[in-house]
């Protein structure tokens, strides 16, 4: 027995010590990664609000700023405001907190008697849609990160319950709800399986937590409940329900598709059939309670559905997923789901971070160039060009008055520009006297140049 005891020490002595190496390989990776894509459009909406001149106007950003929360955007504004932007200064924070997430799910993965934390971190470090985040200037990491805290923190109470891990509870979920408001979703399932269990002390500390979390968070929400409403109205983006919206959400959770996605669901409910009763309800009323109160928020104030609002699910799935995986017993078809699980993540990494991507600031320096030309700059009516305003400022000051009157003309749209205010505004062009003499493309934007007939 002593000699069985002694190996698994030695085993485990192994394992933390790949775990921190493989750790230290995915810093210099997401160092790297940060740095190849350029910015897109939802970079470049997260920016409007961390390139705003002082603080006051950063926080009055987000009363406008739909579902938008500090506490994501805070190291960011600071680094830009000290630094000057940059792929480094904009991308950092979510790389930081992408390999925080990864050290906390360690800890559960500690908890929840995962075996082997090398295997846990792996999955989770290449899955797809935690990889994307990671390297992206947006605030789904921080969120991430909290949500996986939280759940740590909950299970820490639940082993010892008392007022001073109640408190560190609560400080997580608030945290969570200030990083990304539906970070905080999972947590209501996870407290409410331990009125399930019967552990009414615990439940009793948990849910004075969350409780006492949701009002710290209540100010906030008041206050920008309005805006954010108005932002919503204006986007005329509405959620579609629909059974399809739910077999899109199983498709995507890795971030993939079926190929990632279909064995991380398998291996999930697997696991959970073999995993300790009470962290398995736990893990599994989490994923429940994030996914129908992220469904409930899209439908009650209208809001488009998106694959990134449940991420936070995401480190549930895959604590059950390799947990169902070091336990099995029937190697070949474990084996089968995970070489289909590598094949599939690695591969849409890949083709992610090595195809063309949209590029704001390319776009900007082709206006600009333009502008420089003698043309004034249209846009379709419902985009922002503050977009571009931010990498070259120069393109405010080339607007065009409208109705139209510059003999020269340039008229600017995107990939996410309306199909029908395109239609629109190149019919109202041509019928004040305009006709197209070229066009220029850059980064995703298309620019139409035209010249007022005589």
């Amino acid at each position: 027995m002593s000699a069985l005891a002694g190996m698994f020490r030695l085993l485990m002595r192994r394992d933390r010590l790949l775990a921190v190496s493989l750790c230290a390989v995915y810093a210099a990776v997401l160092l790297w990664l940060m740095r190849l894509l350029p910015f897109w459009l939802d970079e470049v909406t997260q920016l409007a609000a961390t390139t705003q001149p002082t603080f006051g106007a950063f926080l009055a950003y987000h009363r406008h700023n739909a579902g938008g929360v500090p506490l994501g955007y805070l190291l960011q504004f600071w680094l830009i405001a000290t630094f000057g932007l940059s792929f480094v200064t904009a991308r950092l924070p979510s790389a930081i907190a992408s390999l925080l997430a990864c050290l906390a799910l360690a800890q559960l993965g500690r908890e929840a008697g995962i075996r082997s934390r090398t295997v846990l971190l792996a999955v989770f470090m290449i899955l797809p849609i935690q990889l994307r985040y990671a390297v992206e200037c947006r605030n789904y990491s921080h969120g991430l990160l909290f949500a996986i805290v939280a759940t740590w923190c909950l299970v820490r109470l639940d082993r010892a319950p008392g007022a001073g891990r109640g408190l560190l509870y609560a400080l997580a979920v608030a945290a969570g709800f200030y990083s990304q408001g539906f970070a905080a979703f999972i947590q209501p399932g996870q407290v409410l399986s331990l009125a399930v269990m019967r552990r009414w002390r615990s439940f009793a500390y948990a849910a004075a937590a969350c409780a006492l979390a949701l009002l710290s968070f209540l100010p906030w929400y008041l206050w920008t409940k309005s805006g954010w409403q108005q932002t919503i109205n204006a986007l005329a983006l509405h959620f579609e329900a629909s059974p399809h919206v739910v077999l899109v959400l199983l498709r995507e959770i890795s971030g993939d598709g079926w190929a990632a996605s279909l064995p991380l669901v398998a291996g999930a409910v697997y696991g959970f059939r073999r995993m300790e009763r009470r962290m398995g309800l736990l893990l599994a009323s989490g994923i429940l309670s994030g996914v129908v109160l992220g469904f409930a928020t899209d439908y009650a104030y209208h809001y488009f559905f998106a694959v990134r609002q449940f991420i936070f699910v995401v480190p549930a799935l895959v604590l059950l997923a390799v947990h169902g995986l070091l336990e099995s017993r029937r190697s070949l078809v474990w084996a089968a789901l995970a070489l289909l699980f590598l094949g599939g993540a690695l591969a849409k990494n890949y083709t992610y971070f090595s195809r063309p991507h949209e590029d704001v600031a390319a776009a900007a320096r082709l206006l600009r160039d333009t502008a420089s030309q003698g043309s004034c700059l249209a846009f379709v009516p419902s985009d922002d060009p503050g977009m571009y305003a931010l990498f070259e400022p120069a393109v405010e000051q080339h607007r065009c008055a409208w109705p139209p009157t510059a003999a020269f003309l340039a008229f600017a749209y995107n990939l996410h520009s309306a199909e029908a205010d395109q239609r629109n505004t190149l019919a109202a062009l041509d019928a004040a006297g305009y006709r197209p003499v070229g066009q220029r493309q850059a980064g995703g934007t298309t620019v139409i140049l035209f010249r007022r007939r005589q």
